[in-house]
């Protein structure tokens, strides 16, 4: 059996948190883990960041939008899907937008839903209205002005980045030459106990936490957004999330992968300073 360096646990570590590996390559992480202090406290910071995103607390939806969603799907044959899928619908995409375009997140929730006004009764699905989201880069609030003049609706993410600047990204360190290749540089920090981070009681659960995961989630291109939104909030899976996003599973676990790891790596500032 082969011998893993700690850069490749990391390189995997979301498909092995996900059990997304192939029984040999699990095997060869958990060997690994058996020897290693620091890959195992990696792990279980990627663990707890994952929980974190999936109690992250849900996004209300205003009620000027509610009644904006209303009135444009109030008249024609569209009104009961419309008002249906709003009712379905909305928190979700407010959540989505909210984590790659948080300054204009309920302007392009609206945006998302006059295109499916345009399309007919067969675009109020999750995941249609996922796809018009993704692309309503240039509509305005004005719920009856905007016009789908780029035809951008089929094009579901090509304006999507998917290398995003990982320099600029929180990411493990390895070094790469030497006896030491493959070892970390620094080893990770001590968190926290779960149960003082997401138990019951949890005193370090705060607007103040997920105020840093919302700042984090501004440094990450879109598409990795999108993936932590659709994956780590709402609990879609992967190939049902790569679907939505117009992009093949294996894009989607690598943008998911940086994601969390760079969410992780802004945790871990807050939470060994709090802890």
């Amino acid at each position: 059996m082969a011998t893993l360096t700690c850069s490749r646990i990391a390189s995997i570590a979301s498909d092995y948190l996900d059990d997304m590996l192939n029984p040999e390559e699990r095997a060869e992480v958990d060997a690994h883990l058996e020897g290693c202090d620091a890959c195992p406290q990696h792990l279980a910071h990627l663990r707890t960041t994952i929980k974190i995103l999936a109690e992250r607390p849900g996004v209300e939806v205003p009620d000027h939008l509610r009644r904006a969603l209303a009135e444009s799907s109030a008249d024609g044959s569209l009104a009961d899907v419309a008002t249906t899928a709003a009712r379905d619908h909305t928190a979700y995409l407010l959540g989505l937008a909210s984590a790659f375009r948080p300054e204009s997140a309920e302007d392009a929730v609206q945006s998302a839903w006059v295109r499916a006004l345009h399309e007919g009764a067969g675009a109020f699905t999750r995941e249609r209205l996922t796809q018009l989201l993704l692309t309503a880069d240039e509509a305005g609030p004005d719920l009856r002005s905007w016009d789908d003049h780029d035809g951008g609706a089929d094009a579901t993410v090509a304006r999507l980045d998917a290398d995003a600047d990982e320099a600029e990204l929180f990411y493990p360190q390895f070094y790469g030459e030497g006896t030491d290749a493959g070892s970390w540089i620094d080893e990770p920090n001590a968190w926290p106990g779960e149960d003082r981070i997401l138990g019951p009681e949890a005193d370090l659960t705060t607007t103040e936490l997920y105020g840093v995961v919302d700042d984090a989630l501004g440094d990450l291109s879109e598409l990795q957004a999108a993936a932590v939104a659709l994956v780590d909030f709402d609990g879609a899976s992967s190939a049902s999330a790569a679907k939505s996003l117009g992009v093949e599973i294996a894009e989607l676990r690598q943008a998911l992968h940086t994601a969390r790891n760079h969410l992780r790596g802004s945790l871990d500032g807050y939470l060994v300073t709090a802890g």
